[in-house]
């Protein structure tokens, strides 16, 4: 949340690495609403199974109380049925038409920050159990510098 202010205001605040584990109380979308009331707001967990998101997200979404869990997926729900605001699974696919299509210049500089870190750290490989357009534009542009391959 601290770098909310770097993004416009216009676009979805995206960002990944909560882990529950240890929290004194579940994410739940609230929280997220009580630092950025109105602006859409979605967090990846950690290993990327869950998705918290705040309550303008899910009303963009169209998410309510009555909306069935999808295969595969869950909503987290109070015992009154009201979604509490964490997808898991497939259930975070309701709000894919929220997040900003990737192109090959905006993930560029991710792509090419994301290696240096790598690097930084003495990894010269890396591995991916999905393809998708981003790592594609990975392996494209620093197959020299850094292996990257894909099951």
């Amino acid at each position: 949340m601290a770098r909310a202010h770097e993004t416009p205001e216009d676009l979805p605040l995206i960002g990944r690495g909560w882990a529950a584990a240890g929290w004194e109380a579940p994410p739940e979308r609230e929280a997220l609403d009580a630092v950025l009331r109105g602006r859409v707001v979605l967090l990846h967990s950690r290993d990327y199974h869950a998705l918290w998101v705040n309550s303008a997200a899910m009303a963009s979404a169209g998410i309510h109380r009555g909306t069935a869990d999808p295969p595969d997926g869950v909503i987290e729900r109070r015992p009154s049925g009201e979604p509490t605001g964490v997808f898991r699974e497939h259930a975070s696919r309701f709000f894919d038409g929220l997040m900003p299509v990737p192109t090959a210049e905006t993930d560029l500089p991710l792509v090419q920050d994301a290696v240096q870190r790598l690097l930084s750290q003495g990894m010269t490989s890396v591995h991916d159990f999905e393809e998708t357009p981003r790592r594609r534009c990975s392996r494209r542009c620093h197959r020299a510098v850094v292996r990257a391959s894909a099951c």
